[in-house]
């Protein structure tokens, strides 16, 4: 019989914890702190990925160097970005960049990526997928 695994969330996110608590899962939330600051060399799937896999990596990390121990655990880490022309729009650091953000994916096409990591620290198994989402955004007009 198979040990049921117990999952470590390597996220902060409000959002990925609804996700996992609607679905069902239990999980205990890990955040951690990496640079997310895509690689420009990697194609745009594997900045993503790479994004995740720091965090993945700091997670272990940080239950290593703090000798804590978890029984039968599988860590999730995942990071999302937005796409448009195979450039990512990353996350706004103001108001006047969220409405450049808003008026450049009005009335377009874009993708939302969010690329996954997991791995079972009893085996040291992982793996990893990319899913993409097209986005048909319609057009917004300004209030002004």
């Amino acid at each position: 019989m198979q040990q049921q695994k117990n999952l470590i969330l390597a996220s902060q996110s409000p959002r990925r914890s609804e996700i996992l608590k609607k679905a069902g899962y239990q999980f205990v939330p890990f955040p951690v702190h990496v640079s997310e600051i895509p690689n420009e060399n990697l194609s745009l799937d594997d900045r993503i990925l790479d994004i995740a896999r720091r965090k993945l990596d700091a997670v272990v990390q940080k239950i290593q160097s703090e000798a804590l121990v978890f029984e039968h655990v599988v860590i999730l880490a995942a990071d999302t970005m937005v796409c448009i022309d195979s450039k990512t729009l990353g996350k706004p650091t103001d108001e006047n960049m969220a409405f450049e953000f808003l008026n450049l994916l009005s009335g377009n096409q874009h993708q939302v990526k969010t690329g996954i990591f997991l791995l079972d620290l009893d085996t040291g198994e992982t793996l990893s997928h990319i899913e993409t989402t097209h986005v048909y955004f319609r057009k917004i007009h300004s209030p002004m």
